[in-house]
């Protein structure tokens, strides 16, 4: 779908009347007091704009554009019913460039000139309106009408919207799930070979996205416990590894050395090491992911227990052992604990997740029900950390989208849950702006939204792009 210039005139840029004056401005932000409806019972289209109503300023060299995002009337006007007081508050989110010849051109966002107090304040024409939400000759997919003006479709520039970062938010029932539905469908419809991965937490997007679709589950995941870096083993395992030091320690002494008995296995070897401090010198360190078994870990740890000469507490080693043996116990954990053959299944893991090659399904839905709530976490951090080394080691040539429904849940505040580093998620969010990862997020909390909030670190800037943009 495009648009060109020509199909958008340059009359009647401005209606003749203002609504109300800039009252106080203050960065990206302003306040416009409106002007009062002469007619007290007029009819409610006539009583002013609402909230998301699109104003204008002149400033000369430009038009500014305003997005109202609150009405109010102020305290000490509520009694003087003559007055009707009322102030919009609005974001400045871009201009219309004015040329010498008085021509306008399409929107840019941001403001070269700032509007001063006391300017009039319009709001938005016909035209102004198609040439703020002109796309030209972009690539782009409508969605639907601005509310505005109904005649207006509302598009969005596929290219540029998966090129960075992007989120939907709004409170609970107000459509974030339909949105996002239809969003997804019509960029699959025009993009039949992308790679996307979306976390559905309540299986809800199965029979969303037709025969684009691969299905995983927890009845088909396998998600090998291998994979995990040792901090999520750590998770999966233990759990609050501050609080549990010692076992934390154990862990780190012996997964080195069970990935060195099993690569020594493999390769037929005769003789395995068995000491606890060889592991740290060999190749295999606890975050390598290489395949190791879980009866070998238990067998380090049940012979550690055994020697006659061990003087350490073997309360850690107990009570380890025993978190492991319920965890392989537990029908919920089978998509992780449940092969019985062990084998360095990676890449069939990443085709799969990552649809490579895409063969007709353009979308991976992830349906999170049903897997154990105190490791859902753990597996979004892993499927989200997949998503990204892939992004980083193929150089940006294969963009991945990842979808994160209901994000508030496993991405939120650094106090509660998702608690693995949250750091280094900052970090990723930033190196993944050259990788070509983009994050795509849905948040029922709008008040976490704002970006300078330190509890969502992963709202963060483009996708694609060499550099980070404001």
């Amino acid at each position: 779908m495009t648009q060109t210039s020509s199909n958008i005139s340059n009359s009647t840029l401005l209606p003749a009347k203002a609504i109300g004056t800039i009252s106080a401005i203050s960065g990206s932000k302003a306040s416009v007091l409106l002007v009062a409806p002469a007619d007290a019972g007029a009819a409610v289209q006539d009583k002013g704009p609402f909230i998301g109503t699109l104003l204008t300023v002149d400033t000369t060299t430009a038009v500014v554009l305003c997005l109202i995002t609150s009405l109010k009337v102020p305290d000490n006007s509520l009694d003087d019913k003559t007055a009707r007081t009322r102030v919009a508050e609005v974001e400045l989110v871009g201009e219309l460039k004015r040329e010498s010849d008085g021509y306008l051109r399409t929107f840019t966002r941001g403001v070269s000139v700032y509007p001063r107090l006391g300017d009039d304040v319009l709001e938005a024409s016909r035209t102004v309106l198609e040439k703020a939400y002109h796309f030209g000759s972009f690539s782009a997919i409508e969605i639907g009408n601005i509310r505005q003006d109904p005649t207006i479709p509302a598009a969005l520039k596929v290219d540029e919207m998966l090129s960075k970062h992007f989120a939907i938010v709004g409170s609970t029932g107000s459509g974030k799930s339909c949105t996002v539905a239809l969003v997804l469908r019509t960029v699959l419809a025009s993009h039949p070979n992308a790679h996307m991965v979306m976390l559905d937490p309540h299986n809800e997007y199965g029979d969303c996205f037709g025969d684009a679709t691969e299905l995983i589950n927890p009845g088909n995941l396998n998600l090998p416990f291998w994979i995990l870096t040792f901090e999520e083993i750590v998770e999966i395992l233990i759990g609050n590894g501050e609080a549990h030091p010692d076992e934390v320690d154990i862990l780190r002494d012996f997964i080195p050395v069970a990935k060195r008995m099993f690569a020594a296995s493999q390769e037929g070897a005769q003789k395995t090491a068995r000491q606890p401090g060889n592991g740290r010198r060999s190749k295999f360190t606890v975050d390598v992911p290489v395949p190791y078994r879980m009866s070998d870990l238990i067998g380090l740890i049940d012979a550690e227990t055994g020697r006659l000469e061990m003087q350490k507490d073997l309360r850690p080693f107990k009570k380890l052992r025993a978190r492991i043996d319920s965890i392989r116990r537990d029908p919920r954990y089978n998509f992780m604990f449940a092969n019985l053959t062990l084998q360095d299944d990676f890449a069939l893991l990443l085709k799969r997740l990552f649809r490579i090659p895409v063969d007709g399904k353009a979308i991976t839905v992830v349906q999170l029900m049903g897997l154990p709530s105190e490791i859902v976490n753990v597996v979004v951090s892993v499927l989200a950390r997949m998503a990204f080394d892939l992004a980083l080691w193929s150089d940006g040539r294969m963009p991945v989208t990842f979808v994160c429904e209901e994000a508030h849940r496993y991405v939120p505040c650094e106090r509660c849950g998702f608690r693995a580093r949250p750091e280094k998620r900052r970090q990723a969010g930033w190196i993944a702006l050259l990788s070509g990862l983009s994050l795509y997020l849905l948040y029922a909390d709008a008040r976490r939204r704002r970006p300078g909030h330190q509890g969502v670190p992963v709202f963060l800037a483009a996708g694609y792009e060499k550099k980070p943009r404001a």
